[in-house]
């Protein structure tokens, strides 16, 4: 699996403030904390890929402040459930969480391809 070592931050407003997002190892090692911290359930990044996947809210919750945490936003996991997730769409989280995770892991497909090549 080839990951993306330079992604780019993602800016969005809530409440009249700025924030950021940027998906990459940090990012995806503060959503396991968060989500062990939170829920009481150890679980790696591919059990939050796959909760994702399945519609998982817990898991949406724990990439996404995960990313924030690592582009350096400072905040409480109360203050970010409270009061930075409903000032945005849930449509938008997903979409932008998922968006996030293929720039970092690439597509589906790519993953197939480097494993089929990695085999060969």
């Amino acid at each position: 699996m080839v990951i993306n070592a330079m992604p780019e931050m993602v800016r969005f407003e809530a409440n009249g403030k700025s924030y950021g997002m940027t998906f990459d190892l940090m990012a995806l090692a503060e959503a396991e904390q968060a989500y062990k911290r939170q829920y009481g359930e150890q679980i790696n990044v591919y059990g939050i890929i796959s909760e994702l996947t399945g519609g998982s809210l817990s898991a949406l919750m724990a990439a996404a402040y995960g990313a924030m945490r690592s582009a350096g936003e400072k905040m409480s996991w109360d203050t970010f459930a409270r009061h930075i997730l409903p000032a945005c769409d849930i449509d938008w989280w997903t979409e932008t969480v998922s968006a996030g995770l293929v720039a970092l892991f690439g597509s589906a497909s790519d993953a197939d391809a480097a494993e089929g090549d990695a085999k060969n």
